[in-house]
């Protein structure tokens, strides 16, 4: 019978850290802080299908600001008086949710009251886009009231949603509707690289913070941009 040999290896911090980096199966995750929006370019591909590039070009009015995201925005901006502010945010949601619950939840948020599918769908109509179509509504309550943008893509809902406080509204909701038809849809190439990058190199997006004074909207693009956190 062989002899027993007892193998001891102590484990130090150092030796327990690479032993689990080795063992790992996940994708090493960098973070990349890029000076231009303070957005943050994860390299992990996990992330990226999580994350998506966004596929679109617009025309951005000189009177909006980037503002901070929340957990289901990819992109925010904000415009109006500073007493009574409009936010302005992109989301994404899966196609199969269909249109009246987002009309629903809508309604619920400006103090209306919920109604059902065919009476909620009076509140949208048909908006097109420059190279395509989609939903917009108009919810107004007592003292708020939401637009929103729904434009199908594949198995997503991209939605471009406008809420304030209803004075606000009145002079401010004419812009997002523009800002919508304005919206240009760029399918976008696999992703090859970590550095974010416009799919429309003759089109290069400006500055969101520098309009320029000879124009009323500023070229921007959305191409490619990743979500920005808090």
């Amino acid at each position: 019978m062989l002899p027993q040999i007892k193998l001891q290896i102590p484990l130090t911090a150092g030796t327990l850290l690479l032993f689990l980096a080795g063992c790992s199966d996940e994708p090493a995750l960098r973070h990349y802080v890029v000076a231009r929006e303070n957005e943050r370019d994860l390299t992990s591909d996990l992330l990226r299908r999580e994350f998506p590039p966004i596929p679109f070009q617009w025309e951005l009015p000189k009177t909006w600001t980037l503002a901070s995201n929340d957990q289901f925005s990819l992109r925010a901006w904000k415009t109006g008086p500073p007493a009574n502010p409009a936010r302005i945010t992109l989301g994404q949601f899966p196609i199969r949710t269909g249109i009246p619950p987002h009309i629903t939840r809508w309604r619920r948020q400006v103090g209306l009251d919920s109604t059902d599918d065919d009476t909620a769908m009076k509140d949208v109509k048909a908006l097109k886009t420059q190279n395509g179509a989609g939903s917009y509504a108009a919810i107004k309550g007592k003292t708020e009231s939401i637009f929103a943008f729904i434009l199908p893509i594949e198995s997503q809902f991209w939605i471009f949603r406008f809420k304030s406080a209803n004075i606000t509204a009145e002079t401010e909701s004419e812009f997002f509707r523009k800002f919508c038809q304005s919206l240009t849809y760029v399918k976008p190439p696999p992703i090859k690289s970590h550095a974010n990058r416009s799919l429309n190199p003759s089109r290069p997006p400006q500055s969101e913070s520098q309009p320029t004074s000879e124009q009323t909207a500023t070229p921007e693009s959305g191409v490619g941009a990743s979500a920005e956190g808090n």
